[in-house]
């Protein structure tokens, strides 16, 4: 993803997304702010399961993508960058965000899920075979 967007739009999209964020829960990604593109608009869209919330913001879009990261940090940040052009580049799991001379990476929630979602894989499978192996032997 590679998009520039006015700091301004980015802001009043984030703040309203960010009603919707959780603020205390067992779900990290209750605590994110999904970015998306499509067609010629940003997606900002987050959830606490009972309520949704989802608004567009006309960007300019070079690469096409997706990322969830950490609503707090997001908003903290672009409501301190000044009312000018913000560049974000999604760098493998990172997030990069430009705007004049201020810049910062914010890890995905992908990163942390795929971890979590390999450690898990292995306790399954581990499982598994035990089971397996107790049901066929005598």
């Amino acid at each position: 993803m590679q998009i520039s967007c006015l700091q301004s739009n980015l802001s009043k999209a984030l703040a309203a997304a960010n009603r919707a964020v959780s603020t205390r829960t067992n779900l990290p990604v209750t605590q994110n702010i999904l970015l998306k593109t499509h067609d010629s608009m940003l997606r900002v869209s987050a959830t606490n399961l009972s309520i949704g919330v989802t608004t567009s913001i006309g960007t300019q879009i070079e690469v096409n993508g997706g990322i969830s990261v950490p609503a707090d940090l997001l908003l903290t940040f672009v409501n301190s960058l000044p009312d000018e052009k913000v560049d974000m580049t999604l760098e493998g799991d990172q997030l990069n965000i430009k705007c004049g001379s201020f810049e910062t990476d914010l890890k995905s929630f992908k990163l942390i899920f795929n971890k979590l979602a390999s450690i898990l894989s292995a306790i399954f499978s581990s499982a598994i075979s035990i089971v397996i192996y107790k049901t066929l032997s005598p």
